[in-house]
């Protein structure tokens, strides 16, 4: 590398990277992310500057910078937990928490997202990563292109998942740093090789300097002025590879379970909803009844809601018709609150759709709730009794309601099904209801705490650190560990998410329902009956269930009419009319993707972050791969056909064989010269093998002559070798390859170890 240039490329290089971590503001809500990507960044670089001034190999600089990965980030993200600097149990656990946490929320939110610390790690990792790899691809490999390829990556990531925000000023700012390094890189390696894409034209690099700068300050300035002005530009995609990127077919339908430590520790005094109710009772968001071992979601079918829904509850048992208004004000996501199960909606601001397996209304796909949204819907409230559901553990289970409600993914933990048979076992429980009662009767012990601070989650680890270590959380740990255990007994059982019934208006029958009123519990089936609500939370009770979970309800908290808001919107002051749809029929096939999913049951948004998550990965080594293999080629191809560099070139072409001859079981042992080692081999290599005792001879005398080999034979060396090679690589099954390709060792090879001839070499012949 050019010394008068180098630090204009190195401050190129940071300068791209900080361009990566400005299209973060298209991914995360808040700048809580910027000190400490900018940061991790900076200390990448300044790591691999270092090693490189230090003159360190590949194999020490990486090392190095792993040390410094994980120093700084120790420093950054959980000095309080650390030794000094250096990570201990406390640390690894807490860092382990937070990328659980984030996998959850990467699964499930949208951009922009709330910059929680397990996301921002992520994040940091990879900016860490792409920094290391733009320098040793720039620095070690002198590649321009190779050192674009790890950021532009990240920001073809960053336009996939992104939200619709800062669009042209983060593709201007990457644009404009990709362009400025490439732009010094090739002025840097023009003024060491003199070739500047083939031109043999030779003006001084400062003048490239400049005129190449003022191109791309021209370029990246007309392309972000007008850019956005040809026509087409605001039109929709010819591909549209963001699928939560705007109405029309698509949406992602936020998991209302991912919001409840947000709603509770965050926003526990802010209005979600206002409304009226003939009851106090839970106002019920969805119903998630798929669980793949860390995160329940929903998977059903949605139909249009309207003045009539069908109910999916077992009849015959008498009912309670419960009319309910709602009046939104910051209540956010798709979903529409009401009590179980609605029967009839109807609004004059929002269209709604419905789902009948699980009871759950959302808001109409290509639309949003808005704060002074209202809606009426009638719901039909069972009358059950305790001697009812006793009655129904005779009775079989519909298998549709059993294979979807007792499925667990493969691999769940058998230490919360030991648990959960140890918890049944202990309480004599012998039929579904016993037993549920018995996990019920568990959690809300004096065993276990409610405490909204605790990292959320329902992974394996985290049910078994609930249940056997820490025993403290919140409903959501309460609900999910239930459900799970109760799924290993093989009762039905899935987690509602929703409200308790609010404060309400003494004398009135309106309510007013906050943050903190979030809530989660288990609903369990029972053939005949349907489904009925536990309560394993403790201090709370599910109303007009108490006779069957033998807890007293959780009565309505109150509030002072000064207090309160001064409207709560009633039938009468809202009247409904009928209005046009808000977004175009959809054909009857149409199926909402999301996470609202298809009868198969998974929802869009995990299935994005893991579709992502693949390619980025498949990406990330077919980009190793390759910039591995163009390493390789350029170690291979260093001294050949250089007159001045022969003896290195047969050196090398010696050294590269025997690697590869090697990996097809030959090695070199103690104090062996190249003839033994050749004539040992036998024809172990085929019909290389000759050819590999002629390599030999030609090693020897080009570590013992005091003559440089001719030309000519240093050819012929790293024709052998390359010969030796492929056929190395023709032996190798699929795996071996995939292994060679990934494998750095060979860049490790000394390009030319003892460069000068001993000063008593005599002249040898070979024969």
């Amino acid at each position: 590398m050019n010394r008068r240039l180098a630090p204009l490329v190195e401050a190129a290089s940071v300068l791209l990277s900080l361009a990566v971590i400005a299209g973060y503001a298209r991914l995360f809500d808040s700048g809580s992310w910027v000190r400490p990507m900018v940061i991790m960044a900076l200390a990448s670089h300044g790591i691999s500057i270092a090693a490189r001034r230090l003159r360190l190999g590949l194999f020490l600089s990486t090392l190095l910078s792993f040390a410094g990965l994980i120093f700084t980030g120790t420093l950054v993200f959980y000095r309080g937990s650390s030794t000094f600097g250096i990570p201990n149990g406390a640390t690894r656990a807490a860092l382990r928490a937070d990328l659980d946490t984030g996998w959850e929320s990467f699964q499930n939110v949208t951009a922009p997202t709330e910059a929680t610390t397990g996301l921002i790690i992520a994040a940091a990792l990879g900016v860490w990563l792409t920094a290391y790899l733009i320098d040793w691809a720039a620095f070690r490999l002198h590649s321009s292109i190779e050192a674009l390829i790890p950021p532009l990556a990240v920001f073809i990531l960053q336009t996939v998942l992104g939200a619709e925000v800062h669009q042209v000023s983060s593709a201007v700012f990457f644009a404009a740093a990709a362009l400025l390094f490439f732009l010094a890189h090739r002025t840097d390696r023009f003024e060491l090789d003199g070739n500047w894409l083939g031109d043999n034209a030779r003006p001084g690099g400062w003048a490239l300097l400049r005129t190449g700068g003022a191109l791309t300050a021209v370029v990246v300035l007309a392309a972000a002025l007008f850019g956005p002005q040809v026509p087409g530009a605001d039109a929709d995609a010819l591909v549209d590879i963001d699928p939560g990127g705007g109405g029309g077919g698509t949406r992602i339908a936020i998991n209302p379970l991912v919001e409840i430590q947000s709603q509770l520790v965050d926003l526990p005094d802010t209005i979600a909803f206002t409304g009226t109710s003939d009851v106090a009772d839970y106002w019920k968001l969805a119903s998630l009844d798929n669980f793949n071992g860390s995160e329940w979601t929903l998977g059903s079918n949605f139909d249009e809601a309207g003045t009539e829904l069908p109910s999916g509850e077992p009849g015959g048992l008498p009912t309670d018709e419960v009319i309910q208004t709602v009046a939104v004000d910051n209540l956010g996501g798709d979903w529409l609150p009401a009590a179980y199960q609605p029967r009839s909606f109807q609004s004059n601001t929002i269209d709604a759709e419905w789902d009948p397996t699980t009871g759950s209304l959302l808001i109409k796909n290509g639309t949003e709730l808005e704060r002074g949204d209202f809606y009426t819907v009638v719901s039909e409230l069972p009358n059950r009794t305790a001697a009812q559901v006793e009655d129904a553990v005779e009775r079989p289970i519909p298998p549709d309601i059993l294979e979807t409600n007792t499925a667990l993914p493969d691999g769940f933990s058998n230490v919360v099904r030991d648990e959960a048979r140890r918890i049944v076992e202990a309480a004599n429980a012998q039929g579904q209801y016993e037993q549920a009662l018995a996990l019920q009767n568990h959690l809300r012990s004096d065993v276990f705490t409610y405490d909204i601070d605790v990292v959320k989650g329902h992974s394996n680890d985290r049910i078994e650190d609930f249940l056997l270590d820490s025993r403290t959380g919140y409903c959501e740990q309460f609900a999910g560990s239930f459900a799970a255990m109760a799924r290993t007994l093989r009762i039905p059982t899935r987690v509602a998410v929703g409200f308790t019934p609010g404060e309400q208006i003494p004398g009135t029958l309106q309510y007013v329902v906050r943050g903190r009123h979030a809530h989660a519990w288990p609903e369990v089936w029972f053939a005949d009956v349907g489904w009925v609500r536990f309560e394993p939370t403790p201090n709370r009770g599910a109303p007009r269930d108490s006779a069957i979970t033998q807890q007293e309800p959780q009565p309505p908290e109150t509030i002072t009419p000064n207090s309160a808001p001064e409207t709560i919107p009633t039938p009468e002051t809202q009247p409904v009319q009928p209005r046009p749809s808000l977004v175009p029929d959809q054909p009857d096939d149409a199926q909402p993707v999301g996470g609202v999913a298809e009868d198969q049951g998974f929802s869009f948004g995990p299935w994005l972050g893991r579709f992502a998550f693949l390619v980025l990965l498949l990406g990330t080594v077919a980009g190793a791969a390759w910039m591995l293999r163009t390493a390789k080629a350029r170690k291979r191809q260093r001294f050949r056909g250089r007159p001045d560099a022969t003896r290195d070139s047969v050196k090398y072409a010696w050294a590269d064989a025997l690697e590869h001859a090697h990996r097809m079981g030959i090695t070199q042992q103690s104090a062996e010269t190249p003839h033994e080692l050749a004539n040992r081999s036998g024809n172990a290599l085929g019909e290389h093998s000759e050819p590999f005792r002629e390599l030999a001879g030609l090693r020897t005398a080009a570590h013992y002559s005091p003559t440089d080999p001719s030309v000519e034979a240093a050819e012929r060396a790293a024709i052998i070798a390359d010969g030796i090679r492929e056929t190395t690589i023709s032996r190798m099954t699929n795996l071996e390859r995939v292994r060679y390709e990934l494998d750095p060792r060979p860049l490790l090879v000394r390009d030319a170890p003892d460069t000068q001839p001993p000063a008593d070499r005599q002249a040898v012949t070979v024969d």
